[in-house]
Order: C-alpha cells, then structure tokens, then sequence
C-alpha cells in the first residue's frame, strides 16, 4: 500500500445553532504523518479520525495497527488535562522497567476549545493507541452534521522567488511610454 501523499481536506460540520468550516493539509511521508490546519478555524478533535479516513488511502487503518503491533516496547497511552480544560493524549514506550525509562513517542493537543490547535505530527503506527483514547472524548459526529471533501492540492502557477522585484516599475514605464505614443 502506499501512503506518501498530501490530501487536503475541506470539513464543515452542522449543528442546529451553526455550520463551521475549515480545510486541513494532511501530508505521509515515509510512514510520518502530519496534519496542520491552512484555513478556517482550528479542526474539532471529533473530526480527526473521519479526516484521516478520508484522506488515508484504503486499508490505512490495519497498515497502522500492522506497525504498532511491530513496537518492540510495552506502551501505554496518558491523559493528561490542564488547568485551562485542554488535554493531552501521550502515548509513552517503556524502554527499560529497571530504570523506569519511559520515553514519550508521540502526543495529540486538544485546546480547551476542543480543537486540535497544534496540528499532528507522528508516525503511523503511533496512531491507533492514541485514536483508540480520542474517539472515547471526542467520537466522531453523526454523519448528516459532517460534510468532508478531499483533494490533491496543485499549483495555481509559477511562484516567483521570495524578494524578487515585482515588475510593477516596468509595467508604469511601459504606460508611459504608451502614454507618449498616443499624445
């Protein structure tokens, strides 16, 4: 299966009270995956797993519990809640029970808000523990309040490079001198 892509995803999600949207760059690279919000308001913790669905290409989810199945420590996932409401859901591989070593893997943030405000960033194998403790707070909404469209972002054109001139001197001379011509 392969899973080198960038998917960008529009979500909106419904309620009585009002419709929010947004669009999400999800981005896999060598079994790394990333996500990171690129317009609208942050993205509800509720829509990360119907986003990776949509985004992931078919058989994502064994692919991943293939490669967390391949970890070769003991792991554990934490909730961690602050004083502000946010959360953290760490995920924790004990490397070594005589001296207690435990090193944090990966980690997803939920704001006070709900949302995922610091994007994801992991690797695949890291996300079925850790999704496992997220749809438990925060399932996934009902389908008829969630809307979801993925597309392959390309290029609107050639970018000219950063503090490169504009152009926009020469194209004044080139009306003056039109100017000129025509009196």
């Amino acid at each position: 299966m392969e899973l080198n892509s960038l998917t960008h995803i529009r979500w909106d999600l419904r309620s009585e009270l009002s419709t929010r949207y947004g669009r999400v760059a999800v981005k896999v690279e060598d079994l790394r995956v990333q996500i990171r919000s690129i317009s609208g308001p942050d993205m509800p913790a509720n829509l990360l797993f119907p986003v990776l669905n949509a985004a992931l290409p078919e058989g994502w989810i064994e692919a991943a519990e293939t490669a967390h199945r391949s970890r070769s420590c003991p792991w554990c996932v934490c909730v961690y809640r602050g004083m502000s409401g946010c959360e953290n859901y760490e995920l924790y591989s004990l490397q070594s029970a005589e001296f207690m070593n435990q090193k944090l893997s990966a980690s997803i943030h939920v704001s006070m808000y709900g949302k995922l405000n610091q994007g994801l960033n992991c690797w695949l194998g890291d996300l079925p523990p850790l999704l496992a403790r997220l749809v438990e707070e925060y399932p996934p909404p009902p389908e008829d309040q969630l809307s979801l469209r993925d597309y392959t972002p390309e290029s609107r054109g050639e970018y000219a490079e950063a503090g490169k001139n504009s152009g926009l001197q020469e194209a004044l001379d080139a009306l003056k001198v039109v100017e000129v011509l025509s009196e």
